[in-house]
């Protein structure tokens, strides 16, 4: 076996490498830098052999040689014979090379490039920094100093073809006179990374979409708790996907490399954040940073941010997962993350600039103990009572009072014995934070010493429930879902295909047939605000509820609907998400929605006050604000399909999150049993007003013949039905035809139409047909819409006919059987073959029945025998069944006749099957067939003349 080493991000050859020489270039070309030395196949990572040595050390061409067997031999390389690897022949010391020093080493977690100088093409040299980390089987490179120099950080962020740019700048002249920082957060995929634009008249990006809103919220939720307190200058990070291979996912690259750009910045950091992405794939396996086709089909899909110390934000969905599985996968997901944060951490040191030495607006322990002692008991008191509207006043109203009291002490220059600045210009802003240190520490500690909440309720109570299904009366399904002062007008509204929602991404185009969409009005909280297109909050509140729903919606073959939830927040002070999905569930089981499974969700709170720990069921508003992580967990009874988890301290055990997830199934068992007491299950009918929808599955190759040239048949269909009002056909990619329709009648006619435009007329079917033509030597049957057959004159009838018209009028239906299928002589039918398995059987039972009674009575005359001779002979008088087997017999005489061609065909089927209870034997049936190919070819004859 040749000893090689392995392209660290090389996807045909995923071997764990412990070290690499890796350049980043724009030359650069995997799998084309293979290096032949001592029989050995050697592959230098991420260059091509140009590349490599226009770019690296020295532009001077006499030492390439030199500099290239220098290079490939402190490479360690992997023996596939004994899956080992062997260590460079030549000394470490001599390389002055940090990447095998480091990486000869298997424990480390990252490997650093030496500072090489790289080729700008216009004869200078752009130095930069470049990291690796190993995260699942992947690397990772965080680099700096390429691109965007002038900004106060810049990472790009690498794995395999994905490349997201990072960059992260700081107001550093103005610092705002507010008591929150204000931090920007936006993220942008470029349709250009993966070569192709968008489909619009303007060739451009517009407003961000929604996935785009989401991974920016995703980045800000977890970098701004971990910004130093007090720092209130303007800043600023943007994301770029710059490079996309439809493999490798950007969303967690983002939030890295912004982390990343953050750290290298004089933005002062609190700790290093990163994150990665985790799934359960469909055999129940843990895998980090997953590609792409792997979630498609993964039971569980988790984005997980954290610092070394612990985790601080987890977002995804699950198809029923357990608590214990979901918690393997986070502590799997936290182990990968302290590779990166410290990969992050060495390349701070080699490029890290320093800390912004700003303002840091912090209040003094002086002026919080001031408040403090203004706000006196009466504090305590507003805190306790029960409804927000009320308690809310008394505590503003307290909150003037104590501003008011210190800002009066300070003109009055009574601020010697409290160590307040009179020059302060920062003042109003530390006044502000120190009373929101007063009231959160208040509220704290009532809740940890008392183990009583503002609202009088113990840690582990839900408030009270009130559900009221269909009060809306036009919809097709709505439910108002109450708890406590978080109320949810939900509604479920069902459609056709047409009512799917469409949007684009760099994955491709999507279609969704379930979507929820979450409005929060100004009122729910009593306040005034204008009104517009939906914020970043109500589009992430709205993906959590839709998430936690999606395992449940039936799939498009059980149910072919599209279903919109249309969630309406009335009332908010706390988890109005939660309250959404259980609304969205009630409000789908009274639309008729058959899910699977019936789903709650609950929002958990968290107080740590050093070794006091509190974990609140079905936090408060106030307690979302002033407590430390607001964690909702929505499912069914079997296990969770969503989680969003947010810390606004600097990480959290894992103790302490199984401990959330436990009380969390416990709250949503309860508010589940709640809900089922109301509505037990979806209602067994649709509401009147739904549209009937019909799905059919056709094959594909048959979709351009139901579209028809032009899409002539299909729209020709739909005017026959009465036109677009009436009905709408939507033809799926996959074969899958959904046919709407608020009539039935028309439903029923569209969906007949649809199904014989596609039907396949198969050699020995038999239909009901209908005569649409008579000619002198045949006629046309329209065997369904669109298709006829044409039956010649000796298949019209058990007996010869002279003369159609005499036994069949146009408009007249007969039964007939498909005896040929030729691409130019069309169908051709019987209408004789069935008649004979119909008629044959019960003429001649009656026949040999009257002969057995005529026998019996007239044994032994022989008078009796020679009349029935002599009418035999004359034909008169005869019964149907005597005449056929006659007929029969004289066409036995006829069977060393070749038939035609089209009767072989028919012929290929067994004698059992196609005379199948017909009563004929097997002589008989020869016969039959021979005279009826003579006849054919008589009648053939006539129809070329």
């Amino acid at each position: 076996m040749p000893v090689r080493v392995v392209c660290p991000t090389c996807d045909h050859q995923r071997a764990r490498v412990a070290s690499c020489w890796s350049f980043i270039s724009p030359q650069s070309l995997l799998h084309k830098n293979t290096f032949w030395t001592k029989g050995a196949c050697r592959f230098l990572p991420q260059f091509c052999y140009s590349s490599f040595f226009n770019s690296v050390f020295s532009p001077d061409r006499s030492c390439k040689r030199g500099v290239a067997r220098i290079v490939l031999a402190s490479l360690p390389t992997f023996d596939e014979s004994n899956s080992s690897y062997v260590e460079p022949a030549i000394e470490k010391e001599n390389t002055n090379n940090k990447a095998v020093e480091n990486g000869a080493d298997t424990s480390a977690v990252y490997w650093e490039a030496p500072v090489a100088p790289l080729s700008s093409g216009k004869g200078g040299f752009l130095p930069y920094e470049v990291v690796f980390v190993q995260v699942g089987d992947r690397i990772w490179s965080f680099e700096t100093g390429r691109f965007a120099r002038q900004a106060g950080g810049a990472v790009v962020v690498r794995d395999g073809d994905t490349m997201v740019f990072c960059t992260a700048c700081t107001e550093t002249k103005n610092i705002k006179t507010t008591d929150f920082l204000p931090f920007r957060v936006d993220y942008f995929e470029r349709f250009s990374s993966l070569g192709k634009t968008i489909g619009a008249y303007h060739k451009r990006e517009g407003r961000p979409s929604d996935l785009e809103i989401l991974i920016s919220r995703l980045i800000d939720r977890p970098l701004r708790p971990m910004i130093t307190e007090g720092y209130f200058y303007e800043t600023q990070v943007l994301s770029n996907v710059f490079s996309y291979d439809g493999v490798h996912l950007p969303d967690v690259l983002a939030i890295c490399g912004c982390s990343a750009s953050l750290a290298l910045s004089s933005v002062p950091m609190k700790k290093t954040v990163a994150a990665v992405r985790v799934a359960i794939d469909k055999e129940d396996s843990i895998v980090i940073n997953p590609e792409n086709k792997i979630l498609s089909t993964a039971k569980l899909d988790l984005v997980v941010s954290g610092t070394v110390d612990g985790v601080l934000m987890v977002e995804g969905g699950a198809e029923f997962v357990s608590e214990d599985t979901l918690m393997t996968a986070v502590e799997a997901a936290h182990s990968s993350i302290v590779k990166i944060c410290e990969a992050i951490d060495s390349l701070v040191k080699r490029a890290g600039k320093a800390k912004f030495p700003g303002k840091i607006i912090v209040p003094s322990e002086q002026m919080i103990s001031l408040v403090d002692s203004l706000a006196g008991i009466e504090l305590d008191q507003a805190l306790n009572v029960f409804s927000k509207k009320e308690r809310d006043e008394a505590i503003e109203r307290i909150r003037t009072q104590v501003i008011d009291a210190a800002i009066s002490r300070w003109k009055e220059n009574d601020c010697t014995a409290h160590t307040i600045e009179d020059d302060d210009e920062y003042f109003d802003a530390k006044l502000r934070m120190s009373w929101k240190k007063v009231l959160s520490s208040r509220m704290r500690q009532f809740i940890l010493d008392k183990q009583i909440r503002p609202d009088g309720r113990d840690l582990d109570t839900i408030r009270p429930i009130d559900i009221i299904q269909g009060p809306l009366l036009r919809t097709h399904g709505s439910s108002l879902f109450t708890r406590g002062e978080t109320q949810a007008l939900v509604v479920a509204t069902l459609g056709g295909e047409e009512n799917a929602q469409h949007y684009e991404t760099l994955d491709g185009e999507v279609k969704s047939r379930f979507y929820l969409q979450y409005f929060f009005p100004p009122f729910s909280v009593g306040e005034v605000g204008k009104l517009g297109p939906p914020g970043r909050r109500e589009i992430g509140h709205g993906r959590l509820a839709e998430r936690a729903l999606a395992p449940i919606i039936p799939s498009r073959e059980e149910f072919p609907y599209v279903i919109r939830v249309e969630s309406n927040i009335t009332e908010s002070n706390g988890s109005s998400s939660m309250a959404s999905v259980c609304g969205g569930c009630l409000a789908l089981m009274e639309a008729g929605v058959p899910i699977r499974n019936p789903v709650s969700g609950v929002a958990m709170g968290l107080i740590v006050d050093g070794s006091k720990v509190a974990i609140l069921t079905d936090i408060l508003g106030i307690e979302d604000a002033l407590g430390d992580m607001d964690f909702k967990v929505a499912g069914t009874a079997h296990g969770v399909t969503a989680v969003q988890m947010d810390m606004k301290m600097e990480g959290i055990g894992m103790d302490v999150l199984r401990q959330s997830l436990y009380r969390a199934r416990e709250a949503r068992g309860k508010i589940l049993e709640s809900m089922l007491n109301i509505m037990p299950r979806p209602k067994p009918n649709l509401p009147a007003s739904v549209p009937r929808i019909c799905a059919l599955q056709i094959p594909t190759k048959s979709i351009g013949e139901l579209i028809g040239p032009g899409g002539k048949h299909i729209r020709n269909i739909i005017e026959a039905c009465g036109g677009e009002a009436l009905v709408s056909i939507y033809i799926g990619q996959d074969g899958l035809v959904s046919i709407t329709s608020s009539d039935e009648d028309t439903l029923k006619r569209a969906v007949d139409m649809v199904e014989n435009s596609v039907r396949r007329v198969e050699i020995g079917q038999e239909y009901i047909g209908r005569v649409t033509r008579i000619l002198p030597f045949g006629m046309f049957v329209e065997l369904f819409q669109g298709k006829e057959g044409w039956c010649h004159i000796s298949e019209v009838g058990v007996e010869r006919v002279e003369s159609i018209d005499k036994i069949m009028k146009v408009g007249d239906e007969c039964k007939v059987r498909v005896i040929e299928i030729d691409e130019k002589r069309g169908v051709r039918v019987s209408r004789r073959l069935p008649l004979l398995g119909e008629e044959v059987e019960e003429e001649l039972e009656k026949q040999e029945l009257e002969q057995k009674q005529q026998q019996e009575n007239n044994e032994g005359s022989s008078e009796g025998e020679s009349k029935d001779k002599e009418g035999g002979q004359r034909g008169g008088g005869r019964s149907a069944g005597s005449r056929i087997r006659s007929d029969l017999q004289s066409r036995n005489t006829t069977q060393d006749r070749k038939p035609r061609a089209f009767h072989t065909s028919y012929r290929r089927r067994s004698t059992t099957e196609l005379h199948k209870n017909n009563g004929l034997n097997k002589e008989s049936i020869e016969g039959s067939e021979s005279d009826s190919s003579r006849t054919t070819k008589s009648s053939d004859d006539e129809t070329n003349h």
